[in-house]
């Protein structure tokens, strides 16, 4: 059996695991560090569906192989992105995986861990957690954006609280991280689940799929 770790997501709880995913009955937020290129590990007799948010829109695994559902067939799940497990039952998976990827470290927010972290710490989450980050993704110019709105919420005045300056410097700083690790067009980098707010277009999960 090829090694996985996995960091698995509920509620506050955060703890790895080195080749198997435990599931409890109903939904579970799972997030992979090696990419799941078998999605026949996921029997029905344990799951039923799996739910990924993909470039705004969902994209969805049916152990039954449902194909009925109006929404993208997910085929795998790559490195370092999250999805939805909807489970039957408590049960422990066992998955077959890539093993030639990039291993990342995260936080307990699903920050990577890499150039940029301590200054996107100690920025960003004056105004919000972590997992708003490590739920999204964007390009430069996307991510820009947020930086500006994060600005009109007062994130100057928190930095200056902290004897921090918002300059140039920071921004670049922030931004590059931001581009290289949580950014549409990187797929072994970039970690993803559920949007934290809701956007437009909203795809409405139907509890019995």
């Amino acid at each position: 059996m090829k090694k996985l770790a996995i960091l698995v997501i509920s509620g506050v709880t955060f703890f790895a695991t080195s080749q198997e995913i435990e599931v409890k009955e109903g939904w579970n937020l799972i997030g992979s560090t090696e990419k799941i290129s078998n999605m026949d590990s996921f029997t029905s007799d344990c799951v039923k569906s799996i739910w990924a948010y993909r470039d705004n829109s969902w994209s969805v695994y049916h152990t039954n192989k449902d194909t009925s559902i109006t929404v993208n067939q997910l085929s795998s799940i790559d490195i370092a992105r999250g999805f939805w497990i909807n489970a039957v039952k408590n049960c422990t998976i066992s998955t077959d995986t890539t093993t030639d990827v990039e291993h990342i470290e995260v936080d307990s927010d699903g920050l990577i861990i890499t150039r940029g972290y301590d200054t996107v710490k100690e920025s960003c989450t004056l105004c919000h957690s972590g997992k708003y980050i490590s739920s999204s993704s964007g390009n430069r110019d996307w991510w820009r954006g947020k930086i500006s709105l994060m600005k009109s919420y007062g994130l100057i005045d928190k930095l200056k609280s902290k004897q921090l300056e918002f300059n140039e410097a920071r921004e670049q700083t922030i931004l590059d991280y931001l581009e290289t690790n949580y950014n549409t067009s990187n797929n072994k980098r970039v970690i993803r689940r559920v949007p934290l707010t809701q956007p437009q277009n909203w795809y409405k999960l139907n509890p019995s799929n």
